[in-house]
């Protein structure tokens, strides 16, 4: 159901930094949970009290943009991930998902794409419209696509891409959350308004277990591509 995600250009290139060869211990230990790095030269390099711009503005320009450029095309949909700049978040609109899992089996890189599905399931001998969402794509399913069931009448929100599936819930956002993104010569700043709780993975990609002969055999693949 995934295979046809299109990912961003940046990762379907595999560009650096996104897509590094070698990962040291250090950066294993803080992978996916990357530190805030000091610069050694620009604005932000020096101590002391920064500006924080708001970015209203531009997401409203980025928009109205892409729009342009749609309906320039003929209409329809459009792919605009198509360069590092588009991965920033400083524009569009954000969803953030927070793992149940401490170590979460899979986990995409950069710019690698995945979809939201809202999973219906009929009641018998009706023909009731699903309930609407503000985000994703309404799925009809006869059977769960996870363990549990799926009670009819009912739908169930889920992430899911090339390597797994999980199921979604919708979070608060407290008030007083925001991002800041940072580029080497400002701060930004955005206001945040959904973010989704992601419960188990199930995996769509075979993870092998530890020692099994799928691992080992993996892993020394690895070792000779080092090699080489």
């Amino acid at each position: 159901m995934a295979g046809n995600l299109q990912h961003s250009t940046p990762a379907v290139e595999l560009r650096q930094p996104f897509f590094p060869t070698h990962l040291g211990p250090f950066k294993l230990r803080h992978f996916h949970r990357p530190i805030l790095k000091k610069f050694s030269h620009g604005p932000l390099a020096n101590p002391g009290h920064h500006e924080v711009w708001p970015l209203v503005r531009r997401i409203e320009l980025k928009a109205k943009q892409r729009e342009q450029e749609r309906v320039a095309s003929g209409g329809g949909s459009m792919f605009y991930m198509r360069k590092p700049e588009d991965l920033m978040g400083m524009d569009g609109e954000i969803i953030l998902t927070e793992y149940c899992e401490e170590y979460p089996l899979q986990l995409l890189q950069v710019g690698m794409a995945t979809r939201l599905l809202n999973f219906y399931k009929r009641k018998p001998g009706t023909d009731a419209k699903p309930p609407s969402f503000h985000f994703g794509e309404t799925t009809f399913v006869h059977t769960s696509p996870f363990l549990g069931n799926i009670p009819p009448g009912t739908s169930l929100q889920a992430l899911e891409n090339n390597l797994y599936r999980a199921p979604i819930y919708t979070d608060k956002m407290p008030t007083t959350d925001f991002l800041v993104i940072r580029t080497r010569q400002k701060y930004f700043i955005r206001n945040l308004n959904t973010i989704f709780t992601v419960w188990q993975e199930c995996p769509l990609m075979e993870v092998p277990g530890p020692n099994s002969k799928k691992a080992n055999n993996q892993e020394t693949s690895y070792r000779l591509e080092s090699f080489v």
